[in-house]
């Protein structure tokens, strides 16, 4: 179909779809807009068959005028456009957004960036929600009133406030990460941990302690380490433990980047992995799992489906309270048995 004269297709009308399938127009809008309970499977079906045959998509602005909704999730926070995870939390919440027929706008403010102007640029253009990110797992303080309720945290919690969040359970990930070593049978395992002080750092050692806890494990002295989350301190940090006069037969590692520097000081050291020693991480970077070898054994954060799980909460209106998801070990190369004594 084309505008008479100007030769340029014209985008497809509700009017066209009726007159195709052969119904009312109210009846394609109740089919299209999910409201035909009591409409006969026939018609639906050529309702919709019409709807694909002529690539119709419903006018957001006409949906806009009539629900007074700007059909708009606004995401905002630190890095959240350029730090390494910050993909999946956005595919994550951009799935489940347009599933609700909505779409994501993000606002990356920078680590210490001033969020008050990004959040006015948002609330000008009244989104109907709104997800606060942050790429490293910490705490936030929101003080500015905000004019939504429907509001979410996501990879960050706000004590003060108490407003709703969607965090990963690194507690339990990192005693998932230590129990990989101890099923394999491993007693004497270091712990390579991240920045001191960090929630994530933390929060994963306690894991670390739960799990040798619960099999009556004692951590061997020396064999707690912090470092930065950066390969150059996991490289030197495994130095040390390398040196101690009982060295460990197992290596967990605060994130994927650690065990990476992890990797250079055992093969250094003129040890194998994982023949002499095994080596865990943390994250399941793919750019890095995918390059190292043997291929890094390691724990997964559920980004993707904490970015769907806060956009489809916020969304649906069921964002009271803070959830936990699951960190899941994913298995490979460079976890083994210990080495038989010599």
């Amino acid at each position: 179909m084309t505008e008479a004269g100007s030769g340029a297709a014209r985008r497809p009308i509700m009017k066209d779809v009726a007159e195709l399938a052969g119904v009312s127009r109210t009846t394609v809008s109740l089919v299209l807009n999910g409201r035909d309970a009591h409409i006969p499977e026939a018609t639906r079906r050529r309702v919709e068959e019409a709807a694909r045959e002529l690539n119709f998509r419903p006018s957001v602005a006409a949906q806009q005028l009539r629900t007074r909704r700007s059909l708009m999730v606004g995401m905002i926070g630190d890095e959240i456009a350029t730090g390494p995870f910050a993909g999946g939390l956005i595919a994550g919440a951009q799935s489940a957004a347009r599933e609700r027929g909505h779409a994501l706008v993000v606002m990356n403010t920078g680590r210490e960036g001033d969020v008050s102007a990004d959040l006015g640029v948002l609330e000008d253009r009244e989104v109907d929600a709104l997800i606060f990110a942050t790429v490293m797992t910490r705490s936030v303080r929101l003080d500015r009133k905000l004019q939504t309720s429907a509001v979410i945290l996501l990879n960050c919690y706000d004590d003060h406030r108490r407003l709703p969040s969607v965090l990963p359970d690194d507690r339990k990930g990192g005693a998932s990460a230590t129990r990989l070593a101890i099923r394999e049978g491993h007693r004497r395992i270091a712990w390579i941990g991240g920045k001191e002080g960090t929630r994530p750092a933390a929060e994963r050692l306690e894991g670390h302690v739960d799990a040798l806890a619960q099999s009556g494990i004692r951590p061997p002295a020396g064999m707690v380490r912090f470092g930065n989350w950066h390969a150059d301190s996991g490289y030197e940090e495994t130095r040390r433990v390398l040196a101690l006069r009982k060295r460990p037969t197992a290596l967990v590692c605060g994130n994927d980047r650690m065990a990476l520097g992890a990797y250079d000081a055992v093969k250094e050291a003129g040890l194998r992995i994982p023949e002499d020693i095994s080596v865990i991480g943390y994250d399941d970077q793919e750019e890095i799992v995918s390059y190292t070898r043997p291929p890094l054994t390691t724990v997964r954060i559920p980004y993707y489906e904490m970015g769907g799980l806060a956009a489809g909460r916020v969304l649906d209106g069921r964002q009271a309270g803070r959830v936990m998801l699951e960190c899941t070990p994913v298995v490979r190369g460079s976890l083994g048995p210990p080495p038989a004594p010599c």
